[in-house]
């Protein structure tokens, strides 16, 4: 990653106008850095960029980078439990980008017995093997979860901790669901 970027930045400043083509110009004033003065490599295309500096106005400078297709749901954030997608519109004038949208996928929220469908679910639902996982504070996607008291046994059913005793779950990598 260094390597790329002290790359870039290389060309990037070995392609800006030279001493000598400056010096051409009226009043001998230095040019704004533009992607309009700077030759990007194949590949690549000139962005402005926003630059951190210690003394206001700081203007963004160009910056030679990868050309990558665009990618519509780099910029679209959903909800948790839904994901982006790329969509094609139909629109009266060519180009027509695609554009992110947003979509939750089917969930089966028709849980069995002792369980309940959970929007924002739990990464370590309690087990007979683990029932008190350490856990992030995160939501995992939709699915149903054992109720409070209640714990998934190796057969994937939601059990009380007394048939979770008769019933010994020897398997430490019991199915969550």
């Amino acid at each position: 990653m260094f390597q790329k970027r002290y790359r870039k930045s290389f060309h990037r400043e070995a392609n800006y106008m030279s001493p000598s083509s400056r010096s051409l110009m009226s009043n001998d004033s230095e040019p704004a850095l533009t992607c309009a003065n700077v030759r990007c490599q194949a590949g690549t295309v000139c962005k402005m960029i926003d630059v951190v500096c210690k003394k206001a106005p700081c203007d963004p400078r160009p910056e030679c980078v990868i050309d990558e297709p665009f990618n519509p749901c780099a910029a679209t954030t959903c909800p948790v439990g839904s994901e982006c997608r790329v969509k094609q519109v139909q629109c009266i004038r060519a180009p027509c980008p695609p554009i992110g949208e947003c979509y939750t996928p089917p969930q089966s929220n028709q849980c069995g017995k002792f369980e309940t469908f959970k929007t924002c679910a739990s990464h370590c639902e309690p087990s007979c093997t683990n029932k008190s996982p350490i856990c992030i504070l995160s939501c995992a996607p939709p699915r149903c979860q054992c109720n409070q008291g209640f714990y998934r046994n190796s057969s994937g059913a939601c059990v009380t901790e007394a048939e979770c005793d008769g019933n010994a779950d020897t398997n430490p990598y019991a199915r969550l669901r």
